[in-house]
């Protein structure tokens, strides 16, 4: 998208206007983390700076509630989560149970098929396909990436929604149907 906006300007600086582009959130983000954003009562209360962590509940919950209650919670969450990580391995993934033998064929199967499919090939040589195919304009083929991007977006945007309600089974047997 950015490509139609320097259309106009010489080769030789373009790269240099969409290279400062990408450095644009980036620094929104930075500022935001250093300046607005206050720490995470989690990381305080698990650095054992729990009057901080104090100060910035109070500042997020109404007056009057209870928040060093909120701190005991987030300290038995940090207890139960490093509890759990140290009784969970490598055995897990090396030595998997049947269910989760299933759920990993499930998992990796499904990226390798993503990209054997080829959809995200087909983006990144589209500009190829389309000099080949007779589309001269620099501009056409921009806009057909970006309603290629869109068309893109709007299905995953669909398929997450769908993956709630009707489960992942149907929408991988409807897409391999259409394949």
């Amino acid at each position: 998208m950015s490509g139609l906006f320097f259309k106009g300007v010489s080769d030789d600086s373009a790269w240099r206007g969409m290279f400062a582009l990408g450095m644009i959130m980036p620094v929104i983000l930075i500022f935001l983390v250093c300046l607005v954003m206050p720490e995470s009562p989690r990381w305080l209360v698990s650095k054992n700076r729990e009057e901080d962590a104090l100060r910035i509940l109070r500042r997020v919950y109404p007056p009057g509630f209870d928040v060093e209650a909120v701190v005991q919670d987030i300290k038995s969450n940090i207890q139960k989560d490093t509890m759990a990580e140290h009784a969970v391995g490598w055995d897990v993934i090396l030595f998997p149970s049947s269910a989760f033998r299933r759920m990993l064929i499930v998992g990796v199967g499904t990226a390798i098929c993503q990209q054997a499919v080829g959809v995200d090939a087909i983006q990144y040589f589209l500009v190829f396909i389309l000099d080949q195919s007779g589309v001269e304009s620099d501009v056409a083929k921009t806009w057909i990436l970006v309603a290629l991007g869109l068309v893109k977006l709007i299905f995953i945007v669909v398929a997450s929604r769908l993956f709630d309600s009707r489960g992942r089974l149907p929408l991988m047997l409807a897409s391999c149907a259409g394949k």
